[in-house]
C-alpha cells in the first residue's frame, strides 16, 4: 500500500524539506509505476504541501522540521491520503510553483469559481433546495447590504464584542468607517424595524443567502472548510415569547430533513453564556432555559458546551465529523433577546402596546464552503446523483 511505503521512509536521510519532497514523490512515481491505473503524480503533490502548513512547520528548512512532521505524515492513513487524492481529483484545489499563493488563492471560493467549472455547480445545487425548502416552510427572502456604517454594529454589539474578527474600510472624501458585514443579523433587524409590526404578522421569517467577510487567522484557514470570505444560508425568526418553542422546533424538524438527505448524523451542543456578553443573568436563565427545553421535549441528546454561546444569546450547535475524524460545527440555531432590544425591533401586542420580539438565529447548512467540503470528504467524491456536476456520460 502507498501509506506503508511513505511510512518506510527514513526520516534521518531527509535533511531538508526539498529532500523530504523529492524522497515523497519518488515513492509515489514507483507505486504509480507499479500501479499505472492508480492516478498521476501531480495528483498527490497537494497532499504533502497542505499537510506541512497545516501542522505549521516553519520554512527554515532544518532537520527538527522534518521531525515536526512525522506524526503528521508518516503515520496518516490510506484514508488521510484518499481525501487529499478526492480533492486533488475534482479539482478543488489550485497549484502552481508558490504553494503559499497557491493556498490564498483557494481560500476564497469566488475566486475559486472563476477557475472551477464544478464548484458552482455544488453551490447552485443546494441554492435551489434551500429557496425551495424555504418558500415551503414561509420564510421570505431578502438581499441586505454587503456594506454599512460601523455605527450600526455599535448597538448590535458586534463593534464590542466581534470587531477583530471584522474588516473596515472608509468612504473617498469622508471620515465615515464602513464594515464588510460579517454577519446578517443587525441587517435582518434594521429591516424588521422598518416599519410598524403587529403581533399577527409573527412569527416572521427573514432568509437570506449572503456573503459575509469574516477576518479569521491565517492558522486557523483550512481550504474549503474554514476561509474568510463565506456564503451562509442564514435566516432570523422574530416570534413572540410564546411561540419560541415551536419555532425552535421547526428549525430542528429543517436540520434533521436536510441532514437526512445527504445521510449525515449530526452531533448536538448546547453552548451557553460566555464571560463577555449583553443581557442580566436571568435573561439568560431564560434563553438557555428555551432552548434546553426544546431539545429535551424531542429526545434529543446533547452535551453542554459551557461558555461558547454568542454574545448575545446562547445556541444549540450541530457539529459532524469529516472522513478524518475532524469535528466541524455545521448548523447552528441561537435564541436572542438582545439584539433586537438594542436595534429597536417592536410590535404591536394584542394589548395594543409595543413589545421586543425574540429573534432565532438559525443556518443549517452553515457555510456553503464548508458543506460542500464535508460532502465530498463524506461521499469519497462519489455524490448522489442530483447533486452530481457530472450525472451521466455517453
Amino acid at each position: 500500500a502507498l501509506a506503508e511505503r511513505l511510512a518506510a521512509i527514513d526520516l534521518r536521510d531527509c535533511t531538508s524539506l526539498p529532500v523530504l519532497r523529492d524522497s515523497l514523490l519518488n515513492t509515489i512515481d514507483e507505486y504509480l509505476q507499479a500501479n499505472p491505473t492508480a492516478a498521476n503524480r501531480s495528483a498527490f503533490e497537494p497532499f504533502f504541501f497542505c499537510e506541512a502548513l497545516e501542522f505549521a512547520v516553519p520554512r527554515d528548512e532544518t532537520a527538527s522540521n522534518l521531525q515536526e512532521l512525522e506524526d503528521g505524515i508518516w503515520k496518516m492513513s490510506l484514508q488521510t491520503l484518499h481525501h487529499y487524492f478526492i480533492n486533488s481529483r475534482l479539482r478543488l484545489r489550485l497549484k502552481t510553483n508558490d504553494f503559499s499563493h497557491w493556498i490564498e488563492d483557494s481560500l476564497q471560493l469566488p475566486e475559486l469559481a472563476k477557475r472551477v467549472d464544478r464548484i458552482d455547480i455544488y453551490v447552485n445545487t443546494l441554492e435551489d433546495l434551500r429557496r425551495r425548502e424555504n418558500l415551503r416552510r414561509g420564510y421570505v427572502e431578502v438581499k441586505t447590504p454587503l456594506l454599512y456604517d460601523v455605527d450600526t454594529y455599535v448597538p448590535s454589539g458586534h463593534y464590542d464584542n466581534y470587531r477583530d474578527h471584522m474588516f473596515f474600510t472608509s468612504s473617498h472624501g469622508e471620515e465615515r468607517e464602513f464594515a464588510l458585514k460579517p454577519m446578517n443579523c443587525p441587517g435582518h433587524m434594521l429591516l424588521f424595524g422598518s416599519q410598524l409590526r403587529s403581533y399577527r404578522e409573527l412569527p416572521f421569517r427573514y432568509a437570506e443567502s449572503s456573503t459575509l467577510h469574516r477576518d479569521e487567522l491565517g492558522g486557523t484557514l483550512h481550504g474549503l472548510l474554514r476561509v474568510k470570505h463565506i456564503t451562509q444560508d442564514d435566516a432570523h425568526i422574530f416570534c413572540s415569547q410564546e411561540q419560541i418553542e415551536d419555532e425552535i422546533f421547526g428549525c430542528l424538524d429543517y436540520a434533521a430533513f436536510l441532514y437526512d438527505l445527504f445521510g449525515l448524523e449530526a452531533r448536538f451542543e448546547l453552548s451557553t453564556r460566555p464571560d463577555h456578553k449583553l443581557g442580566t443573568e436571568e435573561e439568560w436563565d431564560f434563553t438557555e432555559g428555551a432552548l434546553r427545553a426544546a431539545l429535551e421535549r424531542r429526545g434529543i441528546d446533547y452535551v453542554v458546551n459551557e461558555g461558547d454561546g454568542a454574545f448575545y444569546g446562547p445556541k444549540i450547535d450541530l457539529h459532524m465529523t469529516d472522513a478524518l475524524g475532524r469535528s466541524w460545527q455545521m448548523g447552528t440555531i441561537q435564541l436572542d433577546g438582545k439584539q433586537p432590544e438594542r436595534l429597536g425591533c417592536t410590535y404591536m401586542g394584542s394589548d395594543n402596546r409595543e413589545h421586543t420580539p425574540y429573534v432565532i438565529h438559525r443556518a443549517l447548512f452553515g457555510s456553503l464552503e464548508r458543506f460542500i467540503g464535508i460532502l465530498l470528504e463524506h461521499y469519497g467524491g462519489d455524490l448522489p446523483f442530483w447533486l452530481a456536476p457530472v450525472q451521466a456520460k455517453v
